[in-house]
């Protein structure tokens, strides 16, 4: 990576990524599925971040929570497994 101008000849400034992929929508993306202490399925997540945008939860707790088996709040989280 250069400054533009320290290039020696034509600026060629990098590639456009494209738009931000957030949801189902990305492909690295992993299903969650909130369940309760009694083994009733409530909520079938698209991807961990919709389900932290919404319940403002932090992220790294429910990580922990689906790594370790541990609950938060009386609710169990895991992925789908494919």
């Amino acid at each position: 990576w250069r400054w533009p101008g320290e290039y020696p000849g034509k600026y060629v400034p990098p590639k456009h990524i494209g738009p931000k992929k957030f949801g189902k929508d990305n492909p690295r993306s992993k299903v969650v599925i909130e369940i309760d202490s009694f083994g009733n399925i409530l909520k079938i997540w698209d991807s961990l971040m919709d389900l932290v945008r919404e319940e403002g939860i932090n992220s790294g707790t429910i990580c922990n929570c689906i790594k370790k088996g541990r609950k938060h709040k009386g609710r169990i989280f895991k992925y789908k497994e494919e």
